[in-house]
């Protein structure tokens, strides 16, 4: 399991996960402790769950309970919305709103986003501002093992008729 500290940002899409498969959580806590760092929920993924019916209350206390996180919801800024004009018009046909505003949010915070979105998680990683794909380290165990397994070694052995006598 890997320790984290520090900020992360939530998407609309990780929420959305996390109400709509119980095990999903699971899989990402058996990855990583999350215990002591900082949730952030931006205004914009708020609206974004309520428009789709879905708790946030809800949603906030089994991060808080299961992760052992502190979450807070926090309002977007004036500069927030600048970035997120800029992200939009660099990036315009791989993110849109409101991914635009999420990954703004992030970043004017310094908060490592967390996103099922590749598209929002491909433009994360053109700019270089860190993210984690809960998609990937939470069903892709035998990727995560390939990188820290050692390389096999094959024994090249000339076999003779002594050897086999």
């Amino acid at each position: 399991m890997i320790q984290y500290t520090g900020k992360y940002a939530l998407d609309t899409c990780f929420m959305r996960r996390i109400t709509e498969n119980p095990n999903y959580l699971d899989a990402v806590q058996a990855r990583f402790d999350f215990t002591g760092t900082e949730i952030l929920i931006s205004e914009t993924v708020l609206f974004e769950m309520e428009k789709q019916g879905l708790s946030v209350e809800q949603i906030t206390t089994k991060l808080i309970q299961r992760l052992g996180a502190n979450v807070t919801v926090s309002d977007m800024t004036t500069d927030d919305h600048i970035l997120a004009k800029e992200l939009a018009s660099k990036f315009g046909t791989e993110i849109h709103w409101p991914d635009n505003l999420i990954l703004a949010f992030a970043i004017k915070r310094g908060a490592t986003l967390i996103s099922c979105d590749k598209k929002l998680i491909s433009v994360c990683r053109k700019i270089g501002h860190d993210c984690i794909n809960p998609d990937q380290i939470g069903t892709n165990m035998f990727n995560l093992l390939q990188n820290h397994l050692p390389i096999p070694k094959i024994l090249k052995r000339k076999f003779v008729w002594s050897t086999l006598q």
